[in-house]
């Protein structure tokens, strides 16, 4: 018997991350917010996607000028060539004519002259929404080294900040202030690194400074909301909030980070909800709002409302690795290893610094039987965070399939160190100690495991096996043995491992007949019937011969 760990607690750890990375977005789809600190004038961005719609003249009048977000998928921002007086805009990716004044397209500059540093730019912020993290960088490193000047350290500061390398952000979106280069911008961006490096003092400094050029900034009350959240300054983050939404009302994801920030200071989830469904119903194509939705309704146990709308993230952007992440968990949670293993997947290559989503997706593996990729997956979960628990706790089960029990208990030691109250992991430590029969030690761990959690399954079960079946005296007591398996029917009545046990008892009371029919019940559980542990069913029918001659099977 093993009793799973719920695995949506990760679900929040990993909405902490996204929104790290949201709040450096410029998302608002009304300009006002970041247009003020731009040279041009204002242009509405349905006015843009108006021009851009059409391919004539009006649309060689626009130029691509790079992605702004994660959470936005393909929207971009579209601005006119420095001078020419036509200001910001947002509009998706798929209606963008990629020209500059004249029709010509920058790769084109770029032929004519390599070290034009604008289309340098341009092609580096292309080929990042193009899926091309190295040639990205490589053109934006080629235009800082040809002309260090504000603009080029601004853009490869907002690439290293969406590639989440935040020191290198910070570094030239400090750059780009000292050059004067968008002021209120680069301190927004750079309070957004400063989050993501948890330095939030120096993120609220940033947000503030970016306040006071740009007074009307959303964007910038809503990043020292969550900066103020992370603080557990939780007035302040709420009227940051609220701040945000009054400025900017038609905005879904001021609404998004209120109610995360509702979360963190666990207020009523009636009140969190609202919050999410007005992000949906403000923009019902936004994967993030329908991610962060099912989130919640996993967190108040509304399994279909959350498989939902996760279901919809993914249909809106295939590659949604937050909704990819908590769907494959809940493909986890039952058991489904083959759909859990396809998202997992999917989350780890779209976010490949993501510890709990390897580790997660180690489990999948696991289920599947597929334990050499699974010990990897976990080993590159330890790499990513070597304090995360959960990995080394992972690995131990995957190392205790292997029947390498050595292996197991250094790794559930090590998850124990890390934290010391899981006692799932002291629990099968014990199992694994059980295993090499080590009795004493196993029911030390038994025994501990349960005086952190007396509802410890993992302990319990096989607490009461090595209580019926121990040959040493000092070990062997079948009262406790039986209060053990009583409560564990009470709490699972269909598991089939506790009907097992049950029948070793019976036996060991000399009710052979009681005994056989128990365990040829537990057989006709296939997981059961695998499992090579001191209990598992593979000696079932070593136990059922020794029953038939009336003996008490002992465990090997």
């Amino acid at each position: 018997m093993h009793v799973t760990k719920h695995y949506f607690t990760d679900s929040l750890q990993w909405a902490f991350a996204l929104v790290i990375a949201i709040v450096g977005c410029a998302s608002n789809e009304h300009v006002e917010d970041d247009s003020t600190v731009w040279l041009g004038r204002t242009v509405h961005p349905r006015q843009m996607n108006q021009a851009l719609s059409h391919e004539g003249t009006e649309a060689r009048q626009f130029s691509f000028w790079g992605r702004v977000t994660q959470d936005l998928g393909d929207l971009v921002e579209v601005r006119h060539q420095e001078g020419t007086g036509v200001g910001v805009g947002r509009v998706h990716k798929s209606r963008i004519v990629i020209a500059v004044q004249d029709g010509l397209h920058f790769k084109h500059l770029l032929q004519t002259d390599p070290t034009n540093c604008w289309a340098l730019i341009c092609e580096g912020l292309e080929s990042h929404v193009n899926g091309l993290p190295n040639e990205a960088l490589s053109h934006l490193n080629e235009a800082v080294r040809l002309r260090p000047d504000g603009q080029s350290f601004f853009w490869r500061g907002r690439l290293f900040l969406e590639r989440q390398e935040y020191e290198k952000a910070i570094a030239d979106l400090s750059q780009a202030l000292a050059k004067e280069y968008e002021p209120a911008v680069a301190l927004r961006f750079r309070g957004v690194a400063n989050l993501g490096m948890r330095q939030l003092a120096k993120a609220i400094d940033d947000f503030n400074g970016a306040l006071q050029l740009a007074p009307g900034f959303a964007a910038a009350y809503a990043g020292r909301g969550f900066a103020n959240a992370r603080q557990e300054h939780f007035s302040e983050a709420l009227a940051d909030f609220e701040t945000a939404i009054k400025l900017d009302p038609t905005n879904a994801q001021h609404y998004s980070r209120r109610g995360l920030a509702k979360e963190i200071c666990k207020q009523d989830m009636n009140a969190v909800l609202n919050d999410y469904d007005e992000a949906v119903r403000i923009d019902p194509n936004s994967p993030h709002a329908y991610t962060l939705r099912g989130e919640c309704r996993l967190r108040i146990k509304n399994y279909a409302g959350a498989i939902e709308d996760f279901n919809r993230a993914i249909e809106l952007e295939t590659f949604y690795s937050a909704a990819r992440f908590n769907r494959g968990l809940m493909y986890l949670d039952a058991e489904n290893w083959f759909r859990a293993t396809i998202d997992l997947e999917i989350a780890v290559r779209m976010r490949p610094e993501n510890a709990s989503a390897f580790s997660s997706l180690a489990l999948a593996r696991l289920g599947k039987g597929d334990l050499e990729e699974a010990i990897r997956d976990c080993h590159r979960s330890i790499q990513l965070d070597p304090k995360n628990s959960a990995s080394r706790y992972n690995l131990g089960r995957i190392f205790a399939a292997k029947q390498e029990y050595e292996a197991a208990i250094e790794s559930f030691t090590a998850a124990s160190h890390l934290d010391p109250k899981d006692s799932f992991a002291i629990a099968l430590r014990g199992v694994a100690k059980h295993n090499l029969k080590d009795f004493a030690g196993a029911l030390e761990d038994y025994k501990n495991s349960l005086q952190i959690d007396q509802d410890q399954y993992n302990a319990m079960l096989p607490l009461a096996y090595l209580r019926t079946t121990a040959t040493d005296e000092t070990l062997h007591d079948e009262e406790e043995a039986s209060r053990l398996i009583e409560v564990c029917l009470k709490a699972l009545p269909d598991d089939r491992t506790i009907l097992a046990a049950k029948a070793c008892l019976l036996a060991h009371q000399g009710r052979f007949s009681e005994a056989i029919t128990l365990e040829k019940e537990a057989m006709k559980d296939e997981a059961y019937a695998k499992d090579n542990n001191f209990y598992g069913g593979v000696h079932s029918v070593d136990r059922i011969a020794a029953w038939e001659n009336n003996q008490v099977w002992l465990q090997p």
